[in-house]
């Protein structure tokens, strides 16, 4: 049976997550942007800004009336916090209020900031974007790459982009070691389409391979990760889900669909990876 290591071999369902979300989504945010700081450079398609935020934290935040889809912020916050279940390098995700005070700042020609709770990203420090995995021999990127090569798989990536840190740390006595992260997660969960049992269904048994990845030469270091996937739980994933704001655009319906998808593929991606995506 597909999906079933190494647990008892129960398939998921859709009935096993219909009505899951009721009544369990806020609409509140414990953190709120004090200051616009600056927008990214260069701009990329959702038109972020970085904003220091009351907790004293730098956060990348992606609104709701971003210029590509309104769904971009559920989907980079499910992401985010999937991978911070299974031990994947990404940055820290919150959801970040943006006050009246702050509503007008421009994000691109004809269109500002929104008050109300946007995705923020904890801002990594002295990060660089890159579009492949290299590097492999520095600091812990054997293992770093197994995460992002199973967070892709299990969330259904798209356009796969890194951030690699270099240069002096905060502590001026050690420097960053090409350290990788999975960033800018808003094609991922099959986010372009409709989510729906005709665009899921097809797709939640299928692997969803990493087209550019280490060669298996490289070694990958996977310990632990297949353990830490099948040890992510169904009330976990009922709690990732339960964090969306219900004003944001997307309704318990749907993401009950997206629950179902992730706790269907765990099993099966951890299986990927204990076979370290070699066969």
């Amino acid at each position: 049976m597909r999906g079933a290591w190494p647990h008892t071999g129960t398939m998921i369902e859709l009935s096993d997550w219909r009505g899951e979300l009721a009544g369990r989504r806020g609409d509140e945010a414990l953190i709120t942007a004090t200051a616009p700081l600056r927008k990214a450079q260069p701009p990329a398609g959702t038109k972020p800004v970085l904003v220091l935020a009351d907790d004293g934290q730098r956060y990348w935040l992606k609104a709701i009336n971003n210029p590509q889809r309104p769904n971009i912020p559920a989907v980079e916050q499910i992401v985010g916090r999937c991978g911070a279940l299974i031990g994947a390098p990404v940055a820290s995700v919150a959801l970040v209020t943006i006050p009246e005070e702050l509503a007008g700042y421009p994000l691109y020609p004809g269109v500002a900031l929104e008050a109300g709770i946007a995705h923020g990203s904890l801002d990594v420090v002295s990060a660089q974007s890159i579009w492949s995995l290299d590097h492999v021999e520095r600091d812990d990127n054997r293992s770093r790459y197994s995460g992002l090569i199973a967070l892709y798989d299990w969330c259904w990536g798209g356009d796969p982009q890194w951030l690699y840190q270099t240069g002096t740390k905060p502590n001026q006595t050690e420097t960053f070691d090409y350290e990788y992260y999975s960033h800018d997660h808003g094609e991922y969960l099959l986010s372009r389409e409709e989510w729906s049992l005709d665009t899921i269904l097809p797709k939640v048994d299928e692997p969803h391979l990493l087209p550019r990845y280490p060669a298996p030469s490289m070694l990958l270091d996977s310990s632990g990760l297949a353990e830490r996937i099948t040890a992510v739980t169904h009330g976990q994933l009922v709690e990732v889900l339960s964090a969306i704001p219900s004003s944001w655009p997307v309704s318990d319906a749907q993401l009950e669909l997206i629950g179902f998808f992730l706790e269907r593929r765990r099993d099966a991606v951890a299986a990927r990876v204990q076979r370290r995506y070699l066969a």
